[in-house]
């Protein structure tokens, strides 16, 4: 055999791995073209799988058969032993976050970011989007100006009404 033919055959095996490792793919459309595939590529070798596999796999006997196992007396118990479990952590704080600070007034010529309008010095609002800082000009093609959002309303107070008396009905004349 010559070293071409070596190396055409190395090639052709590194093939059939790949080709053979693509047969474990969950999309049976290609698992069956990869098995496809390394039948043809074993036939243009001139191999079959039966030949592949009695000459390149070699099935030796079970190496630890020759050493005895101990009996199961002799053996030590094992106990796992439990580790402490920590301490449940306490959670968080949250603090509440910061109120978005108040708008400023654009000192910069520039365009609106939404509607790109030119605005000059002293028209427009800067706004942080994204840590840059950007002029909005809240026109009519812009987005509405967030509002902020009211304060919650205070629950309104539930009123029961007083338990009936067991006198009701009874005047102070009647007794």
């Amino acid at each position: 055999m010559t070293d071409t033919e070596t190396l055409s055959q190395a090639k052709s095996l590194q093939l059939l791995i790949k080709l053979l490792k693509m047969t474990t793919s969950s999309t049976d459309g290609e698992a069956l073209a990869a098995l496809r595939a390394a039948n043809k590529t074993l036939a243009r070798l001139g191999w079959d799988w039966e030949k592949l596999l009695h000459g390149k796999v070699t099935i030796v006997a079970d190496p630890f058969d020759h050493i005895n196992v101990p009996p199961p007396s002799a053996s030590r118990s094992y106990t796992p032993t439990t580790s402490p479990t920590p301490p449940p952590q306490p959670p968080p704080w949250s603090t509440p976050s910061p109120p978005p600070p108040p708008p400023q007034r654009n000192l910069y010529a520039a365009h609106c970011i939404h509607c790109s309008t030119f605005l000059i010095k002293g028209q427009g609002e800067l706004t942080t989007i994204n840590g840059k800082t950007k002029v909005m000009c809240w026109g009519a093609k812009c987005p509405p100006k967030p509002t902020p959002a009211p304060p919650p309303a205070p629950p309104k107070p539930t009123y029961k009404p007083a338990p009936k008396s067991r006198y009701q009905g009874i005047s102070t004349e009647d007794l």
